[in-house]
């Protein structure tokens, strides 16, 4: 059986979304609860997320609808990877490797990151003086 490599797999995709989309920490993201996102009165959606680094937990965060359907497609693709584990104990983005229950998040994002910025061709932007 063939291994994919770790940038293959759709949760590097959606955190790297999410991370551009939101603004958050990646540590922030990668952590997400697989039940992060929720609708304010107005039917709005909104990503609940904790920051850990200022000890704000719960934190409410109004996001765009194509973020939000991001949202729901990796929650989707969750459930049927683990679908008899309970919600509450799952990550919206878990580790695709050594987490057979789902409570893993995964990690090593600013390596995928530096890797992706590694690969782009080099270009010179004039400046004027």
């Amino acid at each position: 059986m063939r291994h994919r490599k770790r940038e293959e797999h759709p949760e590097v995709r959606v955190c790297t979304e999410l991370l551009i989309d939101t603004g958050r920490r990646p540590d922030e993201v990668c952590r997400l609860p697989l039940d992060c996102l929720e609708r304010d009165p107005d039917d709005s959606p909104v990503l609940l997320y904790d920051n850990h680094k200022a000890f704000r937990l719960g934190r409410r965060l109004p996001i765009a609808k194509v973020t939000a359907a991001v949202v729901t497609a990796q929650q989707e693709r969750v459930r049927r990877r683990f679908p008899d584990a309970p919600s509450s104990e799952l990550k919206l983005l878990p580790s695709p490797v050594a987490n057979p229950w789902g409570t893993k998040p995964i990690s090593g994002i600013w390596e995928h990151h530096r890797n992706w910025v590694r690969a782009l061709l080099e270009f010179l932007v004039p400046l004027e003086v």
